[in-house]
């Protein structure tokens, strides 16, 4: 957490340097002040912002959401937009590139490749945000939604960094490819998936029920270490991953309440909370443990453990089941599960 408030203040001042200069109100502004290259909106506009820098000094913004004005260091383009840091030689590639957007519901596509070092901010400001950033060298990217139901994808390839910060809203935050991730959702229902291939550092869905899933390249081990619990009903997915998952969720911390299994023989053991349990694919062995909970084997031969003294809710799907469960209070055991023992 110390980490996430130092990068939000140094983030926090890069954007209010490219604010500095900024122009009226119904235009946006590009400049370049020494090797940071920034955009500023300007107030009411819906910007649909293209961003290009591919591994040399220039910078090109084109928006057709709005008029862009060419400050300090870049130049207008012949057919729109503008053009930051041309005629400067090789060597020169920008430090950072920094955007900061408005108070409507803004889209933001960013190639950038200056260099290895290079830092990416997209601040999407108020609204409802769709901020996608990608680099083939990886480079560092920090996407911050702000406040609304904003969409951050980014794409780092397997040397980048990213670090996605939903913030007050009902958000969606992705690293579809590469790199290393961290994930801050803030207030709201979030969602957050880590592509196909990569690492995970952090991920905090802060308060709300969020949603967790990951690609078939994790290791579900490291997934779940990098879960924070939060206030809400939150879900580890594992549907896509590429390896069983074997989860005890009192170890974990009680790092999420719900979970989907994998399509390969899994393990999931609950913890104290009301836990709901889908075992997916896969023979599966699926243990709430105490609280009222509620457990599905789905696909595969299951095997489903219910004793606990409360009372629970349990089906099986396809395959050869069986269930142990309470007989007194009697745990309410769906017709599809075949084998069923009950004890006290």
């Amino acid at each position: 957490m110390h980490q996430l408030r130092g990068l939000i203040a140094a983030t926090g001042a890069i954007v209010a340097f490219g604010a500095a200069a900024a122009g009226p109100a119904w235009s946006a502004t590009a400049e370049r002040v020494g090797d940071t290259v920034s955009y500023r909106a300007g107030a009411g506009e819906a910007n649909q912002l293209v961003v290009e820098n591919r591994f040399d000094p220039r910078v090109v913004f084109q928006d057709a959401g709005a008029t862009i004005r060419a400050g300090r260091g870049c130049a207008p383009l012949a057919g729109g937009g503008v053009e930051c840091g041309a005629g400067l030689p090789q060597g020169n590639e920008p430090a950072r590139v920094v955007i900061h957007l408005g108070d409507r519901d803004d889209r933001v596509g960013a190639e950038v490749a200056g260099g290895f070092e290079q830092l990416v901010v997209i601040a999407g400001g108020s609204g409802s945000d769709t901020l996608q950033s990608g680099s083939a060298l990886g480079n560092t990217h920090v996407l911050w939604g702000g406040s609304g139901a904003d969409h951050l994808v980014t794409r780092t390839n397997l040397g980048g960094d990213a670090t996605l910060i939903g913030g007050p809203g009902n958000d969606e935050l992705a690293n579809l490819e590469g790199g290393s991730a961290n994930f801050y959702g803030g207030f709201g229902a979030d969602t957050v998936q880590t592509g196909v291939q990569g690492r995970v550092g952090v991920i905090s869905g802060g308060p709300g029920p969020d949603s967790y899933s990951f690609g078939d390249f994790y290791d579900p081990s490291d997934v779940v270490r990098a879960i924070r619990p939060g206030p809400g009903t939150d879900t580890l997915d594992a549907a896509l991953a590429g390896q069983p998952l074997t989860l005890d969720l009192e170890a974990c911390g009680g790092c999420v309440e719900n979970v989907i299994g994998s399509r390969y023989d899994d393990t999931i053991l609950g913890s104290r909370a009301a836990n709901v349990l889908l075992g997916g694919e896969g023979n599966d062995l699926l243990d709430p443990r105490s609280g009222r909970d509620s457990v599905s084997g789905q696909e595969g031969d299951d095997d489903l453990e219910l004793r606990d003294n409360r009372l629970d809710a349990a089906s099986c799907g396809d395959g050869l089941d069986q269930v142990s469960a309470d007989a007194n209070p009697a745990d309410a055991v769906a017709a599809d599960c075949e084998q069923v023992v009950r004890g006290d």
